[in-house]
């Protein structure tokens, strides 16, 4: 989402479903490792590991945009029409079927977990890869098109 926002153009996102998201910042889930391993708590237990807040992939890409001093352009398009014109998973890799909001409720409470706040660890995220510009992921190789597919009018 990042390239998306910085080249200025649409970020294609489908109509539905907007599944909540929450995710985990990689450190939080090397402490919870660590916990387990230095303690031995756990055994035979499944924990989820996520972070405390839930939010819209709206929301989410505003936070993004908000963090790298940018707007982003989202454009709502009917998952239909993404998927026919092969955008999907790639145009908005946060709106697939794979999302989920896992209860940290037990990580909590048994681990003594405490989770990095969202707002926090996204601007982390943002500074590295600002500081440290990835290659062009594959994900990525498409773009031009959904530019172009953005200018198509809606009655098309």
């Amino acid at each position: 989402y990042m390239l998306r926002i910085k080249d200025g153009g649409p970020i294609l996102v489908p109509d539905a479903p907007n599944y909540p998201l929450r995710h985990v910042y990689t450190g939080d889930v090397v402490n919870a490792v660590m916990t387990l391993i230095h303690t031995g708590m756990g055994k035979g237990k499944a924990y989820n590991i996520s972070q405390d807040e839930t939010i819209s992939l709206h929301d989410f890409l505003m936070m993004v945009g908000e963090l790298m001093g940018l707007e982003p352009h989202i454009q709502v398009v009917e998952r239909q029409l993404l998927e026919a014109n092969g955008f999907l998973p790639e145009c908005s890799p946060f709106s697939e079927l794979w999302m989920s909001e896992l209860d940290n409720t037990l990580s909590k409470s048994e681990l003594g977990m405490s989770y990095t706040p969202l707002r926090e660890y996204l601007a982390r995220i943002i500074t590295y890869y600002t500081e440290h510009p990835p290659k062009s992921p594959t994900g990525y190789k498409r773009r031009k098109a959904e530019k172009s597919f953005h200018s198509i009018p809606k009655s098309l």
